[in-house]
């Protein structure tokens, strides 16, 4: 920007002001980039950039009718130069085109999803970078043609893109609610105001669609639906209930979201609600709240150490008995529901590992043991790769003889599967 406002006092030609407003207007500044714009809207310069970045400013100012005229004269006069542009130097031309991004950029804001996509078509040949197919995919969201914005996306040939057609396809199944996402190429490094706009919304869909959020992310799924409620109620009502109704959600992101609905009162604690899971068979969830402590008393200790020798006997079944009957309080050990979770997977049931290990992901998910016990889950589960970040995340040093040497010998097992 220095260098543009240094540029001004030398050479102050029409693309040097244009450069500076549309500095501007990027950092939020929309009044400043509107008084350096205007000596490239006089009625005679005819500059569909300078005319089309106007619309954009003064949508953004709130002058919806001003901003209309401006996108109207930039097309106008976009059409009127493209002969001069096609007998023109490459150069000359190129530029010329690329002006086209920014007429879609306009109409974008302007909520004319239509003449986006008319845009687009008119000016393929001389315009179709990058961007353009970005604009046509937001374009067609925003229609609701879900596929066709899914084929635009993946013409990006980008990352964040690929995962915008990801959720569009969630879209047009049912799993995510439609909403409208803006004209702009998201930015997830500005913090966290990101997340109250089109783009936050892709980002929380798309991690919640992940194929595999794993136990330990219980917190992050449920922070993420809190979040998608708080913005938008309904919406993110809609996407809870949806995620339960759906094969393609993991049975943790499943978890998260009917507790977001027993917190908000759209279900009661206790009731029982029908849902699929990962597998797509029908099953029945509910919630109930109580207290977890992380003390333990001696009776629980008592519990856990004969529970532990009826588990290395294989007598699963009476340790979970134990465990369970143990668990019935309104106070309940956080090390009692970890020792249940882990006799769980130890005898293959799988499911009900994977909730308990969730709920205590959500209350103490840095925990050394919880994360040894997730490990041993993941290993389970086929899931190697995971049961190593779990294992990666424990700081040794600071974990009792007995645990760093469990860690070490299911570290020694993975690393010698891997080989």
């Amino acid at each position: 920007e220095a260098i543009l406002r240094e540029a001004i006092q030398v050479v102050p030609v029409p693309a040097v002001l244009n450069n500076l407003a549309f500095c501007r207007f990027s950092q939020d500044d929309p009044k400043e980039a509107f008084e350096i714009l205007q000596p490239n809207l006089a009625p005679d310069v005819h500059h569909p950039f300078a005319q089309a970045l106007a619309a954009q400013i003064c949508v953004a100012l709130g002058h919806r009718a001003e901003a209309e005229e401006y996108l109207e004269s930039a097309i106008r006069d976009y059409e009127a130069g493209i002969p001069k542009a096609r007998s023109a130097p490459d150069a000359v031309a190129k530029q010329w085109y690329r002006y086209a991004t920014t007429l879609k950029r306009a109409a974008g804001d302007l909520g004319h999803h239509q003449l986006v996509l008319d845009l687009y078509r008119r000016y393929e040949t001389y315009s179709s970078d990058m961007e353009d197919r970005f604009l046509a995919g937001v374009a067609s969201f925003n229609l609701g043609r879900m596929e066709r914005a899914a084929y635009y996306w993946r013409k990006v040939r980008e990352q964040f893109a690929d995962d915008y057609a990801h959720v569009a396809q969630a879209v047009e199944m049912g799993v995510v609610p439609p909403f409208l996402l803006e004209y702009r190429v998201p930015n997830l490094g500005v913090g966290p105001e990101i997340l109250q706009t089109g783009a936050g919304r892709m980002f929380i869909a798309h991690f919640l669609l992940t194929e595999r959020v794993s136990a330990g992310e219980m917190g992050t799924a449920s922070g993420f639906l809190k979040l998608a409620a708080d913005v938008d109620r309904e919406w993110g009502f809609q996407l809870a209930k949806s995620i339960l109704a759906h094969p393609s959600v993991s049975n943790t992101v499943k978890t998260a979201a009917l507790d977001i609905l027993v917190e908000h009162g759209v279900y009661e604690k206790g009731q029982v609600v029908d849902a699929v899971d990962e597998q797509g068979r029908e099953i029945r969830m509910s919630v109930e709240h109580r207290s977890v402590t992380m003390d333990v008393d001696e009776h629980d200790r008592e519990i856990i150490r004969r529970a532990a020798e009826l588990g290395r006997a294989e007598r699963y079944d009476e340790a979970i008995k134990i465990l369970s009957e143990a668990a019935e309080v309104d106070t309940v050990s956080f090390r009692v529901l970890l020792a249940l979770a882990s006799t769980y997977t130890y005898k293959g049931d799988l499911d009900r590992a994977h909730d308990l290990l969730s709920m205590l992901s959500a209350i103490e998910p840095d925990t050394p043991m919880l994360l040894f016990r997730l490990a041993e889950y993941h290993v389970e589960s086929g899931d190697d790769d995971e049961a190593i970040r779990c294992l990666n995340r424990i700081d040794v040093e600071c974990v009792s003889p007995a645990l760093r040497k469990g860690i070490a010998e299911l570290r020694e097992m993975l690393e010698g599967d891997s080989q």
